[in-house]
């Protein structure tokens, strides 16, 4: 196994960096939205544990679809439907 060099370094930390800030950005716009959806798919489910682990594979989605679509965050999108 080679070792890594500093370019290599620098560019890992430049990923993990633009990738922890897209995090972060998509958690500042969608975590206030969450007791909202957690609270319909409680309706949904009946179920406060099927409502929580529903409303994690809703926002774990969500951030995956953002991010392949490199879609500006929006709260009011879910609105527009």
């Amino acid at each position: 196994m080679t070792e890594p060099t500093e370019d290599s370094t620098g560019a890992l930390k430049d990923l993990t960096g633009s990738l922890r800030s897209g995090w972060q950005r998509f958690l500042a716009v969608y975590e206030p939205l969450r007791p909202e959806l957690f609270r319909y798919c409680r309706y949904l489910t009946r179920s406060p544990w099927d409502a929580e682990d529903l409303a994690q594979d809703t926002m774990a989605r969500a951030g995956d679809v953002c991010r392949e679509l490199d879609v500006p965050f929006r709260t009011n999108g879910y609105r527009n439907w």
